[in-house]
């Protein structure tokens, strides 16, 4: 069962929202659209994945989409929780094309010779989440 369902989230809103009202040739829109295209992968990724979700048994699992939570004084977030009796799973998902180099001893992930935010290390969890990549 979705106990918190994917919803669109309040950055693409507001996007869609400033894209208009900008002139077409506004120095901050590429910046802009190069963020709002981002955003907007990853949140066709999460949703894609509750296809697969929805075929699990509703009154086996609960499944939590973009969940906020503190630990300490800093706050982490979770794509998506799957929970069920025996244990909970954590899904982080990335939704970008091309080919990923995870380096482990330098705590870095390269795509296309691009350095991205290393998606294991990223959230500061007591215990080692699980990161699934589908390509």
């Amino acid at each position: 069962m979705f106990a918190k369902e994917c919803l669109l989230p309040l950055r693409i809103q507001k996007y869609e929202a400033l894209d208009p009202r900008l002139i077409p040739n506004h120095p901050i829109r590429p910046t802009l659209l190069t963020e709002y295209n981002n955003w907007m992968a990853g949140y066709k990724g999460e949703k894609s994945l509750d296809f697969y979700l929805s075929m699990l048994p509703e009154e086996k699992y609960l499944i939590f989409h973009n969940i906020r939570l503190l630990l300490g004084r800093y706050f982490f977030q979770i794509d998506i929780l799957l929970l069920c009796t025996a244990f909970g799973l954590v899904l982080e998902v990335k939704n970008r094309k091309g080919e990923y180099f995870f380096q482990k001893y330098l705590n870095q992930t390269t795509l296309k010779n691009e350095r991205i935010r290393n998606p294991i290390i990223q959230k500061p969890l007591t215990f080692q989440p699980l990161t699934i990549i589908f390509f």
